[in-house]
């Protein structure tokens, strides 16, 4: 489960997933479609592993690991108006690919990779100066100072122009945990790493499982992040969807 919108997300196996947000605590409805359109085979997983999206207006971007490409939706009917292969993308592997995306206020996107290490050290995230799903767009390499052992899994702008930036770690040892970031704005200089504050760390006993997406919302002046879970169809993993509000 990836990103959500108001109206709909994609599983990362090219499944869409419509739901109400909930108002309170439990079960939810919802409905599942396969995505009409996208690279490969529908029911191909490798051809349809949607792990990021992104959504302005009409419009929702989707990107998909393995193929290493992002697809253009428009939202109503769900079909592509565009998509593309970015060279930037194509040494990542296949497991690590296009893991977060966000389209920026002011156009431009970043799409982090889950698991490319850069010389120095840093993760590696590409900067779009425009559309990634158009071919030929120019962009550029940045890093991202991740947590200790974490991997970053989902991205988002908040409100007042900082990213928010989800990140996960499994050990064998201590199990499951994730942590939040919130970081300022990279300018557009291939010199740019991205290197924020924790404002949150889930580990048990607190509620937390494979944290995979997040989004932003407001609610009466109040700014509203969701975090979803991706239970990996494991038995001893389990689909959540956490509401916070971030307080000033």
């Amino acid at each position: 489960m990836k990103k959500m919108m108001d109206a709909a997300v994609p599983s990362d196996g090219g499944w869409l997933v419509f739901f109400s947000a909930p108002a309170k605590a439990g079960e939810i409805g919802a409905s599942i479609e396969s995505l009409p359109d996208g690279p490969g085979q529908a029911d191909v997983k490798s051809d349809r592993d949607s792990e990021s999206m992104a959504v302005a207006g009409n419009h929702a971007w989707i990107g998909f690991e393995r193929q290493n490409a992002i697809w253009r939706y428009e939202t109503g009917r769900w079909l592509s108006d565009s998509h593309a292969a970015p060279a930037a993308m194509s040494r990542w592997l296949k497991n690590s690919g296009a893991e977060g995306m966000v389209r920026l206020a002011d156009g431009r996107f970043l799409v982090f990779s889950e698991a490319t290490e850069r010389s120095d050290g840093t993760n590696e995230v590409l900067l779009f100066l425009g559309d990634p799903s158009v071919t030929g767009t120019r962009s550029f390499s940045i890093g991202y100072r991740i947590p200790h052992g974490y991997h970053a899994t989902d991205a988002t702008q908040l409100p007042d122009g900082r990213l928010l930036i989800l990140n996960r770690r499994y050990t064998p040892l201590e199990g499951v945990s994730a942590k939040l970031i919130a970081a300022d704005v990279p300018a557009s200089d291939p010199k740019a790493v991205i290197s924020g504050v924790e404002i949150a760390d889930f580990r048990p006993p607190v509620t937390v499982d494979n944290m995979e997406a997040l989004s932003v919302t407001r609610e009466g002046g109040r700014t509203i992040i969701w975090i979803a879970s991706d239970d990996n169809f494991n038995p001893l993993q389990r689909t959540l969807l956490l509401k916070f509000e971030l307080v000033p």
